[in-house]
């Protein structure tokens, strides 16, 4: 008899187990209000991709969230590769700029902004001193979406 209780609380507490937290080790917080599980959610937390230019002599860290797990997003390409063509341009604005940008500091912080309303292009912030970009606009960017007159309009009003 005591036998065919602890197996019957054993099969109910395995297929209970099972179906209320969806086999996955409680990671389905789908059912934890009707089941106990233990509900495991990833939150955002803000992780920071660095950019080098110019062989060292400017440094961008890109400030973005992201899962813990997740990969990198694929605006950080892109935005690497724009700053890098912006930079490397012979464009006589793009070299003009490039060295005033680099007279006020080598390292500079680029933040991606999740709220507010939506715009293109990329931003100096002269009260935080820091760049910005909207995820919005970076998140859909392609080809030259990330203009070059966007980067010199924001290098230039740098203000250290």
């Amino acid at each position: 008899m005591k036998r065919n209780v602890f197996l019957g609380l054993l099969v109910f507490v395995l297929v209970f187990g099972f179906i209320g937290c969806g086999g996955d080790n409680g990671n389905n917080c789908s059912n934890c209000k009707k089941y106990p599980c233990e509900c495991v959610v990833e939150q955002e937390i803000e992780k920071t991709h660095t950019i080098t230019l110019k062989g060292g002599d400017l440094e961008f860290d890109v400030i973005y969230k992201s899962l813990p797990s997740a990969t990198a997003p694929e605006y950080l390409a892109y935005i690497e590769t724009r700053l890098y063509a912006f930079v490397n341009s012979s464009e006589e604005d793009a070299v003009y700029t490039t060295s005033y940008l680099i007279s006020k500091g080598n390292k500079f912080i680029i933040e991606i902004e999740y709220i507010g309303n939506e715009y293109s292009g990329m931003f100096w912030d002269n009260t935080s001193k820091i760049f910005i970009i909207h995820n919005s606009f970076i998140s859909n960017a392609t080809g030259t979406d990330l203009r070059f007159v966007m980067i010199e309009a924001a290098f230039m009003d740098v203000e250290l």
